[in-house]
């Protein structure tokens, strides 16, 4: 609804038709997606040649990853996506030897929530969500850069490839802010 007109069902002509006639002072009342239309399963990803199920067990010492990104929070210039940004030595994703820096999370599956679609969340959503996953978490992922090879969802022309194989934030000219980072465990 801008101010109100109803824009539910119009085309987006009459959308933006709307917003221009909508004065200087525009009250927008917006409906996000249910969460059951916001799922995403691995059948849905549109690269899913890419995309990878991995499962993790938890045990004492929890999921052992950093993750960045995110709505408002962006890792990579014009991506919304949620990456991994450590792996900490003893955890679940350390032992299981899978998961990498780099790697694209889509989609948190076996949460208290139940299957969480990570596509477009805040920072925060996706760490709601991987707290929320049980002693064993299945994630769906696009695996980044391996072997210093550059993902093509993910490289940038002119831009110097870490030594870790991972996404930096100050590989970034363009942007003093540090992302977000934590711990999940």
């Amino acid at each position: 609804q801008v101010n109100d007109t109803s824009v539910e069902s119009v085309t987006h002509a009459e959308a933006v038709d709307a917003l221009k006639k909508a004065g200087s002072t525009v009250r927008l009342k917006i409906r996000r997606r249910a969460t059951d239309d916001a799922l995403l399963n691995v059948s849905q990803i549109s690269n899913k040649e890419e995309a990878v199920e991995i499962e993790l067990v938890k045990g004492g010492a929890g999921l052992g990853f950093s993750i960045a990104g995110g709505v408002g929070n962006q890792h990579i210039p014009g991506d919304n996506g949620i990456y991994v940004t450590k792996i900490m030595a003893g955890g679940a994703a350390h032992r299981d030897g899978r998961l990498r820096v780099g790697d694209k999370l889509l989609v948190v599956k076996n949460t208290s929530k139940g299957d969480v679609n990570l596509d477009n969340v805040t920072h925060e959503d996706a760490v709601s969500a991987l707290k929320a996953s049980g002693e064993r978490v299945q994630l769906v992922l696009i695996p980044g850069p391996r072997h210093g090879q550059p993902s093509p969802r993910t490289s940038r022309a002119n831009t110097p490839s870490s030594t870790a194989n991972s996404l930096r934030r100050e590989d970034v000219t363009d942007s003093t802010e540090e992302p977000r980072v934590v711990d999940i465990e």
